[in-house]
Order: structure tokens, then C-alpha cells, then sequence
């Protein structure tokens, strides 16, 4: 059986590399009569083979220096990650933010799910399968690290989440519907380019906006529904665009007559999607407005009362 390869540190190669240099100094000296050339003299002094010697001696002469050999990294047996624990792991840095008012970093994350679900792998892995899950360790735009959600608005989706489950195990027809825009002139913001090849060319002019309004779900679009029409502005935000009165006429005449039976509406609270016809006052609502109001819905009141009580 062939004998097997030698791995050399850089100070063995230093060692190697001497003593082949002293044994080459005596032939160069002229009184010198040796028998055997100095890469064959260097071999038997340091027990490494012939081409070893020539190999270190190549490596000093083109280097300047002599190298270690990298070591291969033995890596442990893989151990899974499924996805009730990478749920677990997004639900514990959402605890660290709005429980603990802690910065998730990797060595906290760590030892808590270590803690609390045996977690199976190392910290690299955790680390990849955080930045899996969409997360990014980077500067925040403000002072507050976080934005901490108020316990109304996770209430308010848990019910959501609810309702849509409750609407599919009943077979019910969800309609999602929303507005967008796009420019007539539109083109790629981005494009592949090269020196000689420009790619897409951005024009001057963004043309004429129009207003997208539909609505569809796992069915598709709602057939018929599809309202298009030209914006008065090209910049800015769309949705001044939109307002209660064109919502409503679009929503009946278009949306309702053309939807299937057993269908559930689904839409987001934009302005224009709840328009008030009888608003009740705010605290921003004047007080001889606040007693208008109660006037003509025929609520007594004592002229004496200040704002806050009006409201109250």
C-alpha cells in the first residue's frame, strides 16, 4: 500500500527549506566533493521525499513565503429544521420586540429557542434560516429600533384571519378589490445593459396615468368589473385620484351585479371605502357643530356643558 501524503506546516517547510539551502551552499563551495546532489541529501536529513524538497524550494522562490495547508472544516451530521420550527423562530424575535423590548440578536435567539424548542442546529444555522424567513440586520431609519404593533391591530387581525378561515371551510367566493395606476408611457425602471448596449431608454414624458380598479379572487376577475379612466394628475398619490362617490357608483353598478352568489367582499381601509354619510363628532369637531349634531338627532344637553362633555 502507497505510503500516505505528508501534510507540512509552513515551520516544517521552513525547516525543510534550510536545510536544503545548507546542503546547496556545500556543493557551491569549491573544496566540496559531495556525493549526492542536496535535494537527495535534504530528503534523507528531513525524511520528506525528493519532489517535496523541489516543491517547497518552488513555493519560497515564487512566493517569497511559505504557507500552511488549509484545513478542511468537519462539519457535524445536518439536523433538519421543519417548518412548525422556523414558525416558531419568527414568532420568537416578534416576542423578543413586543414582550421582552429586546434586540433579537443571534446569541439571544440562541439560547431562548435552545430553551424552549430544543433547537437542533448551530448559531450559523440559525443565522441562515433568520435571513430565509426575510429578515435583515440593518441600520433602522429612526430613533425607535422597532415599530411595535398596538394590541388592537393584532387583535383586529387575528379576527380577520378567523373570519377568512370560518369564509373557506364554508366554500364562500373570496373577492379581493383594490385600485392601482400605471403610466401610458411606462418602461422598465431596471434593464440588463452593457458599453455597447444602452438597453431600455426612460422617456421624458411619463405619458397619461390611469386609474385601475377590479376586483377577482381563486375564480379570477369578477367579469364586467374592470373600471379604467384617465387620472387628472401625473404625480402624487394615487388615491386622491378615487373618492367615495366614484367608489359607489363603480361598487354597485359593476362589482355587485356581476358577482356569483355566496361571495364575500374584501378590501382595505382606504378613505373612500367607508365613507361616512352621518359622521359622529371627534375631538377636532367644533363645539357649536358637536351641538348641531345633537340637536338633529335629537339628543338633550345643557348649553353649559363644555366640548368635552358634548362628546362624552
Amino acid at each position: 500500500m502507497a505510503e500516505r501524503k505528508r501534510i507540512l506546516s509552513s515551520h516544517s517547510k521552513e525547516i525543510v527549506y534550510n536545510v536544503s539551502t545548507f546542503f546547496e551552499s556545500e556543493i557551491q563551495q569549491p573544496t566540496a566533493t559531495p556525493v549526492k546532489a542536496f535535494t537527495e541529501r535534504t530528503a534523507e536529513a528531513t525524511l520528506v521525499s525528493e519532489a517535496t524538497v523541489r516543491r517547497i524550494r518552488r513555493e519560497k522562490n515564487e512566493k517569497g513565503r511559505l504557507f500552511s495547508p488549509e484545513r478542511q472544516k468537519v462539519r457535524g451530521p445536518y439536523k433538519p429544521v421543519d417548518d412548525f420550527d422556523k414558525c416558531a423562530i419568527r414568532q420568537k424575535i416578534h416576542e423578543f420586540y413586543t414582550v421582552r423590548r429586546q434586540l433579537p440578536t443571534i446569541d439571544r435567539l440562541y439560547e431562548s429557542l435552545k430553551c424552549d424548542i430544543n433547537f437542533p442546529g448551530s448559531k450559523s444555522l440559525l443565522l441562515k434560516i433568520v435571513k430565509e424567513l426575510g429578515f435583515k440586520w440593518k441600520r433602522s431609519q429612526t430613533k425607535r429600533k422597532v415599530l411595535i404593533e398596538k394590541d388592537v391591530i393584532v387583535e383586529k387581525r387575528i379576527q380577520y384571519l378567523h373570519r377568512i378561515k370560518d369564509y373557506r371551510e364554508k366554500d364562500m367566493n373570496l373577492v379581493y378589490i383594490d385600485e392601482t395606476w400605471i403610466d401610458t408611457a411606462y418602461t422598465a425602471k431596471k434593464c440588463w445593459q452593457h458599453e455597447d448596449e444602452c438597453g431600455v431608454l426612460e422617456p421624458v414624458s411619463r405619458g397619461q396615468r390611469l386609474i385601475i380598479v377590479h376586483g377577482g379572487g381563486k375564480l379570477g376577475f369578477v367579469p364586467n368589473a374592470l373600471l379604467i379612466y384617465k387620472a387628472k394628475s401625473c404625480t402624487g398619490d394615487y388615491h386622491h385620484e378615487m373618492n367615495g362617490e366614484n367608489f359607489k357608483k363603480w361598487f354597485t353598478e359593476k362589482l355587485l351585479s356581476n358577482l356569483p352568489e355566496k361571495s364575500v367582499i374584501i378590501m382595505d381601509n382606504a378613505s373612500y371605502h367607508s365613507v361616512q354619510f352621518d359622521k359622529c363628532p371627534t375631538t377636532n369637531t367644533k363645539k357649536a357643530d358637536i351641538q348641531a349634531w345633537l340637536r338633529l338627532h335629537e339628543i338633550q344637553f345643557d348649553n353649559k356643558l363644555l366640548r368635552p362633555q358634548l362628546l362624552a
